[in-house]
């Protein structure tokens, strides 16, 4: 697991071909990331030992980018090893996550949310609405899938 010390507000950048993202927000002044393959198989192991890390100063606080290496877009995901990423991250958190094909969880408050994936049935479900409200909306798409909007309770 990695520790990221945050100042300011956080805005979470994720790339991950395929397998699970799993957000958790808590009322800490840091990020805690951990990557772990979803299968045993080597392949996934080195891709697990390939993601980078990177945290940005940017102004009012802090950008961290978790990607796996190797192509970009939607479409050039195909039959990649499948990850988890289990994230804790402060509350209020700024996420844009891409993926082709991985379930996307998130617990807690979060800020602005740019959610892409291109699978079928896959993606980000739940509850979502603006801060402090209780109300929402359910978006889940067969296509490439875009949510934006501020996050309550859980995007699952």
């Amino acid at each position: 697991m990695t520790r990221h010390a945050i100042t300011g507000e956080l805005r979470l950048r994720l790339h991950l071909p395929a397998g699970r993202i799993e957000i958790a927000t808590w009322d800490e002044p840091a990020a805690e990331v951990e990557v772990e393959p979803l299968n045993g198989t080597p392949a996934a192991a080195e891709l697990a030992a390939s993601v980078t890390q990177r945290l940005h100063d940017r102004p009012g606080g802090h950008e961290l980018q978790i990607e796996t290496p190797g192509r970009r877009g939607l479409r050039a995901f195909s039959r990649e090893p499948q990850l988890r990423f289990a994230i804790r991250v402060p509350l209020g958190t700024h996420v844009d996550a891409e993926t082709a094909s991985a379930d996307i969880d998130v617990h807690g408050r979060i800020g602005d949310a740019d959610l892409r994936t291109a699978s079928w049935g896959r993606g980000a479900r739940g509850s979502y609405g603006r801060r402090g409200d209780q109300g929402g909306e359910r978006r889940r798409s067969p296509g490439v899938g875009r949510t934006k909007g501020a996050r309550e309770h859980g995007v699952r």
